[in-house]
């Protein structure tokens, strides 16, 4: 970064200034949208009796439009390629009078939609799956990968942006998957395939690494980052509560203006004899670590059967908030 900005004036500019920013920067590009508390935000924000017979298709009612809000917000700051695990392999476990609700009523809207069909026009999104679409076939949901596969083909010829849609997508089972895909590779071509192959094996064509990971309610990841492309510059952010009602504009406005200003000065080799600080900033250094040297990040307590994390983090008096020293 050239210039120095306070975090205020960072929160003023609007989606297009920001994403001027994140384009000139190169980052950040590829992201991870995981969803999770929203059964529990049906019953606690939208008065809905988890008992009842239509709880599934009111709350989806609900949270689709707000959920294709939220994409749009991360797709018009920047980000050219988002990433959606819808299922995990565990979630096809489940009773399957829950899974045919689900599909039925969240995810049908968002493959055969006219709202979501339109979006993707209108944004120039061209929709991938990535997973175990054999796994979905197996547990008897072969409409679902009919309804992925033509969603696929209508959009194969957008530019802008992308969407993959994550089915039967757990890392831990698609790695021994990607793990078959390179045996077969070896078999055809007599060599172990590059990084650049594995990640076209897997994904259908070349993808980025994962820069931001953005889940919520949990201090995890679930198994839930894309094989090959996550982990070695992802910077993961945690919402204390279910998506929504705590994703908004404003909310990824603070994720970006810390991934673009504050965690990015540290990416790569830090050398840290290199280092120029201030008196002031490193009296401000030793006091935070002083103030939360017993601190945990991940601690937390139960609500019922839901678990919630502690923020209790000290703050020292002297320390320049959202001041950024080059």
């Amino acid at each position: 970064m050239d210039n120095e900005i306070t975090k205020e004036e960072f929160m003023a500019l609007s989606s297009k200034e920001i994403a001027s920013i994140v384009k000139k920067e190169g980052r950040p590009k590829v992201g991870v949208y995981l969803i999770d508390g929203t059964r529990r935000a049906g019953f606690l924000f939208y008065n809905l009796k988890p008992q009842s017979e239509n709880f599934e298709k009111k709350l989806y009612n609900n949270i689709n439009p707000l959920f294709l809000h939220q994409i749009k917000i991360i797709l018009t700051h920047g980000l050219q390629t988002l990433f959606i695990p819808i299922f995990k392999h565990e979630n096809l476990d489940r009773k399957k009078e829950w899974l045919d609700k689900a599909i039925e009523n969240g995810v049908r809207p968002v493959f055969q939609g006219e709202k979501w069909l339109d979006f993707y026009n209108e944004y120039d999104i061209k929709v991938k799956i990535y997973g175990d679409l054999d796994y979905i076939k197996k547990c008897g949901y072969s409409k679902l990968v009919d309804w992925a596969m033509e969603l696929e083909k209508n959009t194969s010829h957008h530019k802008t942006h992308r969407i993959y849609w994550g089915l039967a997508c757990s890392n831990n089972f698609e790695q021994k998957r990607l793990f078959d895909l390179g045996i077969n590779f070896y078999k055809e071509f007599g060599r172990h395939p590059n990084s650049d192959e594995k990640i076209k094996l897997y994904f259908g064509e070349n993808v980025d690494e994962v820069d931001i990971l953005i889940r919520s309610t949990e201090i995890r990841d679930s198994d839930l980052q894309p094989p090959i492309i996550s982990g070695k510059k992802t910077q993961m952010y945690f919402l204390v509560a279910p998506n929504d009602i705590s994703f908004n504009e404003n909310v990824f406005k603070e994720i970006l203006f810390d991934f673009l200003y504050c965690r990015t000065n540290i990416f790569g080799n830090r050398m840290y004899y290199d280092e120029d600080l201030e008196n002031v900033d490193i009296k401000a250094l030793q006091q935070y670590y002083e103030l939360n040297k017993h601190l945990i990040i991940g601690i937390g307590n139960r609500i019922g059967k839901f678990w919630i994390p502690y923020l209790n983090i000290k703050i020292p008096k002297k320390l320049k908030k959202d001041k950024l020293n080059k």
